[in-house]
This record gives structure tokens, C-alpha cells and sequence, in this order.
């Protein structure tokens, strides 16, 4: 029987007590290339109250071994708080591969319906290849969630992983973007991106999204869905939510 969210703080002692607040989840809204008024999607951001990025606090939770409850908090402070009520409107969630077998996270995801939700695999680090990887990707896709690969173009994320794992969204990195306007090998990269996406029949979305120039350029290479601050930062509306716990100080978090 699938453990409940309730039941995760209960797994093991938690370094992250429910005490004061020191992260928040923004979001920032992910709109139709041919219509960037209406917003498909928000993406959940960890935003961290010390100023350091998620990546520096997922490495430190990493070395502690509290990795798992660090995601786990996050993505249950997120699906308990959408920003819209609107069904059409999915929640995109940002997920370390690796974890999506650890008992917390599995336990969290399993306490929400998942019509609405993205799931997207973050590039950091390499894509599991167990038998156990692949039947759980199919469980959440079976429970009506959507794959991506986040920031395709960097890290471990690639062309292979889009053919192996054969995502609904291909989220092209930021790199891949910018220059796109103003660059014709740029262009012709991204260009290959869409290209491959389609054979797959996932949907583009274009990440860090900056000027109307790009906008244009997606348009026209026939992307599907563009982000970035051209469309809204991730501090804006609907606000912040705050993540109600309290974690070690940097030092128990590397356990020196």
C-alpha cells in the first residue's frame, strides 16, 4: 500500500523541524508560443530565504543524505498550493530522477492526483537506466501526469535522453535560446531540438525567453511553449507560498 504524505515526516528523524520559514515556491508561468497571453502551465521555483541557489542547497542536502526530504517538502508545499484553479492549467514540478525512487517522494507523489502535474527530470545528474526507473516513470504517466526533460542542452540532459525516455515536453535550455535571434547556428541548434521533439511527438517549450525578437524566431521554427521573464518573473503573481519548516544550518546539512 502506497505510504500517504501524511505519513512522511513519520519515515525517519527530520532535519527540516515544521518550524519558521526559509524557503518559498514561486511561480512563473509557461504560455503558448502563437498566444503568449494564455498561460498552459506555472512552474514550481524553490526560491531560498539565505540567498543561496537550489543548487547549492541540493548538493549540501545531497552529502547529508536529506536530499530526499529536502524535494519531498518542496514538491508537497507546491501540489498543496497551485496557483490556479483552472484544470487546464497544469503544475510543473522539478524532480532529481534518482529521487523519484526514494520512499519520500514516492509517498508524496502518491498523495495527490496527478491530471494536472508535469513532471519534469532535472539534468544534474545522470538518468537512471534500472527496470525500477523505467516502471516508475509509467506510473506517474499512467496517473495522468506529463514528462519533460528539463533544460535539454545542458548537463546529462540530451538527444539521447529525449529518445530514451520519449517525454510529452522537450524543455530546450536557456543557452539554446538566447542567441537565437541573432545567431544563425544558434538558430539552426534550436531548429534541431524541435526537430527531434517532434519525431518523438513531445511538445517544445523554449526556457529564459528575454526579448520578442526570440519570440518571433520560436514562432516561426514552430516551437510550442516559451518561459522566461518576457512573460513574467517568477516572484510575480500569483505570490510566493512559503514552505513552513526549518532546516540545519549549512553546517549539519554536510554533516561537518
Amino acid at each position: 500500500m502506497a505510504t500517504r504524505a501524511s505519513d512522511v515526516r513519520r519515515m525517519a528523524p527530520t532535519a527540516y523541524p515544521a518550524v519558521g520559514t526559509w524557503a518559498t515556491i514561486a511561480w512563473q508561468p509557461v504560455v503558448s508560443v502563437l498566444s503568449p497571453r494564455d498561460a498552459v502551465a506555472d512552474e514550481a521555483l524553490a526560491r531560498f530565504s539565505d540567498g543561496r541557489s537550489p543548487l547549492d542547497w541540493f548538493g549540501e542536502a545531497r552529502a547529508a543524505g536529506t536530499d530526499d526530504e529536502l524535494e519531498s517538502i518542496l514538491l508537497e508545499t507546491a501540489l498543496r498550493n497551485p496557483p490556479s484553479k483552472d484544470p487546464r492549467r497544469r503544475v510543473t514540478l522539478n524532480v532529481t530522477p534518482r529521487l523519484l525512487l526514494a520512499p519520500r517522494v514516492r509517498a508524496v507523489l502518491d498523495s495527490f492526483a496527478l491530471e494536472r502535474v508535469v513532471i519534469e527530470l532535472t539534468e544534474h545528474e545522470p538518468m537512471p537506466s534500472s527496470p525500477e526507473f523505467t516502471a516508475a516513470l509509467k506510473s506517474l504517466v499512467d496517473r495522468g501526469a506529463l514528462l519533460a526533460l528539463d533544460d535539454t542542452g545542458r548537463g546529462y540532459t540530451g538527444l539521447t535522453q529525449v529518445a530514451e525516455v520519449r517525454p510529452h515536453w522537450v524543455k530546450i535550455d536557456a543557452g539554446v535560446v538566447t542567441d537565437c535571434d541573432t545567431d544563425a547556428v544558434a538558430r539552426a541548434s534550436l531548429s534541431m531540438y524541435v526537430r527531434v521533439a517532434r519525431r518523438v511527438g513531445a511538445l517544445t517549450v523554449a526556457e529564459g525567453v528575454e526579448r520578442a525578437g526570440q519570440l518571433t524566431v520560436l514562432a516561426d521554427l514552430g516551437v510550442d511553449l516559451a518561459q522566461g521573464w518576457l512573460f513574467g518573473a517568477p516572484q510575480g503573481a500569483p505570490p510566493a507560498v512559503r514552505v513552513e519548516a526549518s532546516p540545519p544550518g549549512p553546517a549539519a546539512v554536510v554533516g561537518q
